[in-house]
């Protein structure tokens, strides 16, 4: 089976900034409106975006807003009565450290993966979110899932290695109820009868090893981010 030529090196490099040596002390803290402030963290998101501590402004709203249950009309604050809307920085840094996060009226909380139900909409900026096509290349049907990912994606598509790569599932095998139950296999293109919809190439990445342990372990997440 013929392979084609790999990718470039990533045009998304990291600016080669240091990381904080703390990751505590720059802890953003986002806190539920309708509660006390002693028990309504919504969540605590690593400001890992810049050495003194901020996180990606678009990043941290849809996290909020995939919680307050796909609701995209979010929006942070200083204050717990929402007054002191915090505005979008021109680079795109979310640097306050403690701050609310609001949507018109009172808003539920999804409790966890397996209660969340696939958006019929995406947030900005996923719907803007472009991705190249790959290039033109016959993948033999006959081949097993790491043949077909490794063939298309050539190397890991997070560091651009070649060696000690494998497919790794966006959606998890473990997750096949949620899979099922949200219809994802619409998005799937199965080509082959039989073929569990889980277990397509669109529904996989090649990642190496390692990084692919610390994506099962959700140490990380992939994430659209716009350019200042």
């Amino acid at each position: 089976m013929s392979t084609r030529t790999a990718y470039e090196d990533p045009s998304h490099l990291d600016g080669a900034h240091d990381l904080p040596a703390n990751v505590n002390d720059v802890t953003v803290t986002i806190r539920h409106p309708g509660y006390d402030d002693n028990c309504n963290i919504l969540m605590l998101l690593p400001g890992l975006d810049d050495v003194d501590g901020a996180i990606d402004y678009d990043t941290a709203l849809a996290a909020c807003g995939i919680a307050a249950d796909n609701n995209w009309e979010g929006f942070f604050t200083l204050d717990q009565a929402g007054r002191h809307r915090v505005v979008r920085p021109a680079d795109g840094l979310l640097r306050e450290k403690d701050c609310y996060f609001h949507v018109p009226g009172i808003y539920p909380i999804v409790p966890s993966f397996r209660d969340w139900q696939f958006p019929r909409s995406l947030p900005s900026p996923w719907k803007e979110c472009t991705v190249s096509p790959a290039p033109a290349h016959r993948i033999p049907r006959e081949v097993t899932l790491t043949e077909a990912v490794l063939a298309r994606d050539i190397s890991c598509r997070l560091t651009n290695h070649i060696e000690g790569t494998e497919n790794a599932h966006l959606i998890p095998r473990t997750e096949k109820k949620w899979f099922d139950r949200n219809a994802m296999a619409r998005f799937a293109q199965i080509s082959c009868a039989g073929v569990d919809a889980i277990n397509v190439p669109r529904n996989a990445i090649a990642l190496r090893s390692d990084i692919h342990t610390l994506f099962d372990n959700k140490r990380f997440v992939i994430a659209p981010k716009q350019s200042p």
